[in-house]
């Protein structure tokens, strides 16, 4: 299970801090998991499934929702 942390996922979705906790607040974004007093981090699998299922899809970049292929390029 990789954990990513706040900057990755704005970065990931391009939404913003205040955005992302309101879906998570509507039952629409994946929560946090909390790893301390001050420290969140998010499931990479559950933000790349929350992607990849919901109209959040249209601000992914695709790299992250195909898999790399290999270049052929030797």
């Amino acid at each position: 299970m990789k954990l990513i942390k706040l900057k990755d996922v704005t970065e990931m979705t391009t939404l913003s801090k205040a955005t992302i906790y309101r879906l998570i607040k509507q039952g629409a974004f994946p929560p946090q998991i909390s790893l301390g007093p001050r420290a969140v981090a998010w499931r990479l699998s559950d933000v790349l499934a929350c992607i990849a299922t919901s109209s959040l899809s249209r601000f992914a970049p695709m790299q992250y929702l195909e898999p790399r292929l290999p270049s052929l390029n030797h």
